[in-house]
């Protein structure tokens, strides 16, 4: 592929400016070697190219990332010496779980073992990812798991007065006693969101026992219902008698 000059490209080499300057312009990457050495340039899918040695290496040199694809790196073979990323570039062995991202797609910083690497070496060197927290016991977290209120850290070395005292917390939020920020509506919601329960501490209990509603019999109590049985009775048997004596009477 050649490049075809313009005066847009020639604004971008000599002033450093122009719709086609590379963000990453860098040492390694210029425009003239596209046909003054053809054989030593990778063409890059934006129209600049960069030295064909920094092809598949996990840094992306190409503005558009070309440099650095599955396409064009998966067939390549990386030595003893070296990790190959998930998509087939080549950097330093010693660059995995290192806590920097040193392929491309950060593949050297994704693998299983990054994340325990820690616990299985707790007395040796261990790093974590720059978004990571390092808990005491060199568990990795994640940062923003720290001081929000639940131990993510096996020690709980998170949520301590030390690591949470100097914490803002915003204002639709609820500090705990060591620090922590939680829901505002974690207060007195009868759930412990902080790690010391502070949310829930002096809350506003009920003082009143509730009155029990006493509904009415919808039947005639048993006592009621014998007392008008008997006095059925009782008037069935005076008439009776009334009855009888008025027979003998005639």
């Amino acid at each position: 592929m050649k490049v075809t000059f313009s005066w847009l490209i020639y604004t971008c080499l000599i002033f450093g400016v122009g719709v086609f300057c590379d963000k990453q312009l860098g040492k390694r990457q210029t425009v003239t070697s596209c046909t003054v050495n053809p054989e030593d340039v990778f063409n890059c899918s934006n129209g600049l190219c960069i030295e064909s040695t920094a092809i598949c290496d996990g840094r992306a040199d190409c503005a558009d990332g070309s440099d650095e694809t599955s396409k064009l790196c998966s067939k390549q073979i990386c030595p003893k010496y070296a990790y190959r990323c998930k998509y087939g570039a080549c950097v330093d062995k010693s660059a995995k779980c290192d806590g920097k991202k040193d392929c491309a797609d950060g593949s050297d910083e994704n693998l299983p073992e990054c994340r325990s690497i820690n616990t299985q070496n707790p007395n040796g060197p261990s790093k974590c990812l720059e978004d990571q927290y390092k808990c005491k016991s060199g568990q990795c977290i994640d940062e923003t798991s720290t001081c929000d209120g639940t131990r993510d850290c096996r020690d709980g070395s998170d949520e301590t007065l030390a690591l949470c005292e100097k914490v803002r917390c915003q204002k639709y939020t609820f500090r705990c006693n060591y620090g922590a920020c939680v829901s505002k509506e974690s207060k007195c919601d009868g759930i412990r969101q902080c790690a010391d329960g502070s949310d829930e501490e002096k809350c506003p209990g009920s003082n009143t026992t509730p009155v029990p509603t006493t509904l009415k019999p919808t039947t005639t109590p048993v006592n009621e219902q014998t007392a008008d049985t008997n006095t059925k009775y009782l008037l069935f048997y005076f008439s009776y008698m009334n009855k009888i004596r008025i027979v003998f009477r005639l």
